[in-house]
């Protein structure tokens, strides 16, 4: 079973160098692509998330999705 995660991404270098080591203990085994919008047009998280999918379909069995500015908290 292998899990990917598509992190959509621009101009948040602070908040990404906290996420990947937090979501790498979280999800050890998981896959995290980090996919990046670079023009200067408003951000277009969808468009930005359909382009990671593009690329990353058929590499794993499951996929998920998530904001690099929010981090989970152990209950």
């Amino acid at each position: 079973m292998k899990q990917i995660l598509i992190i959509p991404y621009r101009d948040r270098d602070k908040n990404l160098k906290v996420f990947i080591p937090v979501m790498k203990k979280y999800l050890p085994t998981c896959e995290i692509y980090v996919v990046e919008q670079y023009d200067k047009k408003p951000f277009n998280k969808g468009a930005v998330i359909n382009a990671g999918m593009h690329f990353v379909n058929g590499f794993g069995d499951y996929y998920g999705f998530h904001d690099v500015d929010t981090i989970p908290e152990q209950a």
